[in-house]
């Protein structure tokens, strides 16, 4: 399972289980505990659900794969899971096209998107498309409010700021 934010693959968990499957899990070494947790939590509500989910260390045994990774990981899960069904999430990142009438709420949820998590997650905000003349030094006191730009810093520099003319 993937692990650059906490609980990133509880979505692909929820799939498995919900579908009527058996889940055989390999948590990220980065969301370990998180993950155990919800597991444990899950099994604490529904014996049935905890009979099928099995966390292990190797997945050689599956009947499918759900594999999340950068572009260079799905090549080699591309490979390794030729011969089983499989889905395999590569390296995404999402765009935010403003048209100069978004409220201050917006915006500072924009800025959420951009650097909650340090921008690491799969759908992060890394470009930005403003109107013709559109200041984008207007965002940056917006975002201070959230306190996330002080956290997330280096994100600034991964996400590009185009402006027009673009049409909607």
């Amino acid at each position: 399972m993937a692990g650059n934010i906490p609980l990133v693959g509880f979505h692909d968990l929820l799939c498995v289980l919900v579908s009527g499957h058996f889940l055989l899990v390999k948590p990220s070494a980065q969301d370990r505990v998180l993950m155990q947790f919800v597991i444990d939590i899950l099994g604490e509500i529904s014996p049935v659900l905890k009979a099928r989910i099995q966390v292990a260390e190797q997945l050689r045994e599956a009947d499918a794969y759900i594999a999340t990774g950068s572009d260079n990981t799905a090549r080699h899960f591309a490979y390794y899971f030729q011969n089983k069904p499989h889905i395999i999430r590569r390296n995404r990142h999402a765009v935010a096209v403003l048209d100069g009438n978004e409220c201050e709420a917006q915006l500072r949820a924009l800025g959420r998107d951009i650097f909650l998590y340090f921008g690491l997650g799969c759908r992060s905000v890394s470009k930005i498309f403003l109107p013709k003349g559109y200041d984008p030094t207007y965002l940056i006191p917006i975002w201070e409010k959230t306190g996330a730009i002080w956290h997330s810093t280096i994100n600034m520099g991964i996400t590009t700021i185009i402006t027009g003319p673009f049409t909607l």
